[in-house]
């Protein structure tokens, strides 16, 4: 029933976040009991929530971030170049900023997001591809509207949560059932309280078919949860044979201005087995989350043989790594594409004894 609520229409499997957060805590309870350490690979993620680590799962990665013998690497996802984000502001002297999604023929629906940061509390009105006008729609505590057009088959369910039960931020839900094609705008309107800008994100690359996309996206925090949650390894993407940043590596930083990603590895190009166990080539941020996690794994096991031996958690393991992270010159770093550098596990272990 979530596959139909959130129109989901793409061919990649997905999964409810408390199946996840079940397996994670399957898999930590059975290390605890067995007294073996853990390392969880999460290759996934949503363009849903604040994108600051509010988030269900996030919450959970983040309350288990601090536990020894435990680390959580989570890709940065694949959207920075996917036109899935608008960030938008709104001076005192503007009344409402106008954001233009590009929907195309064959669509069934889509849900877009909205987050404002409190105390803020913003409102939203439509203009559909034909030019018919729904007005402001005025915001509750916790409301629900349906808004609908004379011209058009067209109905938008706008629900407003002005306290959002995690972060105390605004949400503004909405859904678009049977969207005609075209231009569709969405009118986003004060009063600036204090901050006086908001987000939004339309669903990951691949949720739906066709794609929708917004006409000015912006290319920042379009890092996916959870790699948005605190102390866990958020990794993000670059081409180790160009020595390049991914095109769609997502970037950081979080809404709350949390530097991610932590750094970026490979994950462009790489050849490997699959579940066939056949050789192949495949290029994501799952990847460089992989070979992330491999060297926590490698962090842990060599953290453990030592005499007297050492236990590390997540974000000890991630600082680790950073240690060793190699910069490029005339760039300045940590930044919101590369975080603090590339990726070196052997780096990590010699810049110890380097003076």
């Amino acid at each position: 029933y979530l596959k139909e609520f959130f129109y989901y229409s793409g061919s990649d499997p997905v999964f409810q976040e408390t199946d996840i957060i079940m397996a994670y805590s399957y898999l930590r309870n059975l290390a605890m009991e067995l007294q073996i350490p853990l390392v969880v690979c999460i290759g996934l993620g949503s363009n849903q929530g604040d994108h600051a680590g509010g988030m269900p799962l996030s919450v959970v990665l983040s309350g288990t971030s601090t536990l020894i013998t435990n680390a959580v690497v989570a890709a940065c996802g694949n959207e920075a170049g996917r036109a899935h984000h608008y960030y938008g502001e709104l001076p005192e002297s503007v009344s409402y900023e106008t954001v233009e999604i590009l929907v195309p023929e064959g669509s069934p629906g889509f849900f877009l997001e909205t987050w404002v940061r409190s105390p803020d509390a913003f409102s939203v009105g439509f203009v559909s591809p034909t030019g018919e006008v729904v007005s402001r729609i005025p915001f509750g505590l916790n409301n629900t509207v349906n808004a609908g057009f004379i011209l058009d088959p067209t109905t938008i369910e706008v629900h407003y949560e002005t306290i959002q039960a995690v972060t105390g931020s605004q949400l503004i839900f909405m859904r678009f059932r049977r969207p005609s094609p075209g231009i569709w705008r969405v009118r986003v309107y004060g009063p600036r309280v204090l901050f006086g800008s908001f987000h939004m994100w339309l669903p990951v690359y691949g949720f739906t078919e066709p794609d929708i996309v917004f006409l000015k996206p912006d290319a920042y925090t379009t890092l996916t949860a959870p790699s948005d949650a605190s102390n866990i390894i958020a990794t993000g993407t670059y081409d180790a044979y160009t020595n390049g940043l991914y095109l769609n590596s997502g970037r950081g930083n979080t809404t709350l201005g949390v530097q991610k990603p932590d750094f970026c590895a490979p994950g462009v190009g790489l050849t490997g087995m699959n579940a066939r166990g056949n050789l192949t080539t495949r290029t994501g941020s799952c990847l460089a989350a992989g070979l992330t996690a491999g060297s926590a794994a490698l962090v842990m096991e060599w953290g453990l043989k030592r005499s007297p031996f050492l236990l590390f958690n997540s974000a000890e393991i991630r600082d680790f790594l950073i240690r060793g992270t190699v910069r490029d010159p005339g760039i300045i770093y940590p930044n919101r594409e590369w975080g603090y550098g590339k990726l070196n596990v052997y780096r990590s272990f010699t810049s110890f004894f380097e003076t």
